[in-house]
């Protein structure tokens, strides 16, 4: 086909070109891009019409209206690159060549930006060539001799090879790998020893001599070790004045030894096969502290708290309420660091999976595939059992996905999270099946300005409280008032419900390290249900958000 009119087609936010991210997109308007496209398409001969548009159905509509007046695209989907069935099925509608551009590098940029559904009806795909690229797309469009396209599963053809790539069969792409140098670069004995540190000032603040850690995320996080611990409270940490010691059973003694020996001790090991409270005992008096105040955490059962007060007998036993757990609430580089990669998990999970799941299918089969993608692609498995809610389900918080089919017209919540490098992410989002109308799109529109205008707000010195009021205000204003009915938020890190936590009971300040998310949601029994949620950390400018996935309307 000889090409004499390209149609130049830019999607979402590309209007902004010049403004947004400019140290990634370049200083350069839309206008200067289209000048400069126009003008090398005269170079080869070729008549350039460039169209822009935020909306995806007038994006639509000009390429069903393609065919017959240009001989071929050069198409920037932009934001729409990651989800956009329906672009995407528009352009395989049409017996033209399409070639994908991208200004930057999209491979070596998030995550979930490497992820197009858009390339395989394309015949290439050209990026971090900058406003270059538009021109190479050009000479692709006009000087190679196979024009097919792509294919499920192929590889984006390289910005100097005009021919599409052989397609790619390769092991699972692992998405936690941009995030390991951030995490190596934290010295586990460093870290265990100033997060004991804190313990004993905080113990000698509440009057504890010693304290004895037996919630396991509390003993990992103590301790810093990784890859060892699982569910099980089957472990005892005894943090005093003069010594750590951790008890444990023959089942892990022998890997957390490994483990502690890597990096050169520093907490000693015993498998006694005696209780936990009978080693604390006999630990302290080893150490010369038998009438050491002991603290225990209030999160014990009752059983092993009548132990406890027997083992010890005359001595003093004072229980203690969140002394590990406020402390885990300010987290450090390294576990920022290891709750992005376990969103990076999770949201290139969100995109395979709204290219996965249709009407027809059952909760369940998109639960699966979900939960597959996630542990196959980096992570060392989940932070929760998946959430999918199709239709009135929606508007059960925690519904627990079952045999319910997706149909047209529902829209389906998701809620997911991957744990990575022993961290959780946590990250609902919401999919439509088909466009939205009345009522539900009204209330999409309603949530997601709760979650942005709280996230705007979010500094330190608010309050979890004010952060909630935020939230329930607009809804309410929206016309939606009362329909939340949880808190708006909480703290994520070793397990996906930390402290602290955003909701009306919590009226102290938010500080610096805090992770926590924002997740307004609106529920209509017998109707629907939404939710939005992204999650991030706290910093002196306000509130840095992990979460990638977009909060444009996501419409199957």
């Amino acid at each position: 086909m000889e090409m004499r009119r390209v149609l130049v087609m830019n999607g979402p936010n590309l209007n902004l070109l010049g403004m947004r991210e400019p140290d990634v997109y370049g200083r350069e308007t839309l206008a200067t891009l289209e000048d400069e496209v126009t003008r090398y398409g005269a170079q080869r001969g070729v008549a350039v019409t460039c169209f822009q548009s935020n909306s995806e159905g007038a994006l639509i509509d000009r390429i069903h209206q393609a065919p017959g007046l240009f001989d071929g695209i050069v198409y920037n989907p932009g934001a729409h690159t990651h989800y956009s069935y329906a672009l995407r099925d528009a352009i395989g509608s049409i017996d033209l060549p399409v070639v994908e551009v991208h200004i930057s590098d999209i491979n070596v940029r998030e995550p979930f930006r490497r992820i197009s559904v858009i390339a395989p009806v394309c015949v290439a795909q050209v990026k971090g060539m900058g406003f270059a690229g538009y021109s190479r797309a050009i000479d692709i469009l006009c000087d190679s001799n196979n024009l097919s396209r792509l294919g499920e599963g192929c590889a984006e053809s390289g910005a100097s090879d005009p021919e599409p790539a052989a397609c790619l069969q390769s092991e699972p792409h692992d998405f936690t790998q941009p995030f390991a140098a951030g995490i190596a670069a934290s010295n586990a004995s460093e870290v265990s020893r100033a997060r004991l540190a804190a313990i004993r000032e905080a113990c000698a603040a509440a009057g504890v001599d010693a304290l004895l850690v037996r919630d396991t995320s509390n003993v990992q996080w103590a301790s810093a070790i990784d890859g060892v611990f699982d569910e099980e409270r089957a472990h005892a940490l005894l943090v005093s004045a003069s010594g750590v010691a951790l008890h444990t059973d023959s089942r892990y003694a022998n890997a957390i030894r490994t483990a502690l020996n890597a990096r050169g001790g520093g907490i000693a090991v015993n498998e006694d096969r005696v209780s936990h409270a009978a080693f604390a005992r006999d630990t302290l008096a080893a150490e010369g502290a038998e009438g050491a105040n002991l603290g225990f955490e209030d999160t014990i059962t009752y059983a092993e708290f009548t132990k406890t007060r027997d083992t010890f007998e005359s001595a003093t036993i004072i229980p203690t309420s969140d002394v590990v757990l406020g402390l885990r609430a300010v987290k450090d580089a390294g576990e920022i660091a290891r709750m992005k990669a376990a969103q990076a998990v999770t949201d290139a999970a969100f995109a395979h999976i709204v290219g996965f799941m249709r009407p027809g299918m059952t909760e369940r089969e998109v639960q699966l595939e979900l939960e597959d993608f996630m542990v196959r692609h980096g992570g060392e498995g989940l932070a929760f059992r998946s959430i999918v809610a199709a239709g009135a389900n929606g508007a059960d918080p925690h519904a627990v996905p079952g045999s319910t089919r997706l149909e047209a017209g529902q829209c389906v919540v998701l809620d997911f999270g991957a744990r990575a490098l022993g961290y959780c992410s946590d990250m609902p989002r919401t999919v439509f099946l088909g466009e939205p109308v009345g009522r539900m799109r009204e209330a999409w529109d309603v949530l997601r300005s709760a979650n942005e205008q709280v996230e705007a707000m979010l500094k330190p010195g608010v309050t979890g409280a004010e952060a909630h009021e935020l939230a329930e205000q607009v809804l309410a204003q929206g016309g939606f008032g009362g329909r939340m009915g949880h808190g708006l938020g909480h703290g994520v890190g070793i397990d996906v419900h930390e402290l602290p936590v955003l909701s009306p009971r919590n009226a102290l300040p938010l500080e610096p390290g805090n992770v926590v998310t924002v997740e307004p949601g609106i529920y209509l029994p017998g109707e629907f249900g939404m939710r939005l949620e992204d999650f991030g950390v706290i910093t002196a400018a306000g509130y840095d958000v992990f979460t990638q996935s977009t909060h444009d309307m996501v419409v199957l």
